[in-house]
């Protein structure tokens, strides 16, 4: 019966030795490549100037304080925008390193 034992025990011990081990998975991790967002076009804004008592003032018209508002609301969205892609790209290259165990 000790003999069995013996026998079996190292049966187990070499199967379990030989066996191969992956220490690393070989898939790699999809990189997701954001496009940029398209260039942006501003409308152009016609200011006015003036001096009065040795200052000087700038002033628009309605019409142009319009397309400066709305060249504000479009910088405003394009920054929105820049800030998906880079998140998406720190997404990317957290997911990508891989991760450092402290010793």
């Amino acid at each position: 019966m000790n003999k069995y034992l013996k026998i079996l025990f190292l049966t187990v011990i070499v199967a379990g030795c030989s066996s191969p081990r992956i220490l690393f998975k070989d898939d790699s991790v999809k990189f997701i490549k954001p496009p940029l967002p398209s260039k942006m076009e501003l409308r152009e804004v016609d200011w006015r100037f003036f001096n009065a008592h040795s200052n000087t003032w700038f002033a628009l018209d309605n019409e142009n304080y319009l397309k400066l508002s709305k060249n504000m609301v479009d910088m405003a969205e394009y920054m929105q925008k820049l800030r998906i892609v880079i998140q998406t790209y720190e997404t990317n290259n957290f997911n990508a390193t891989p991760k450092k165990h402290p010793d």
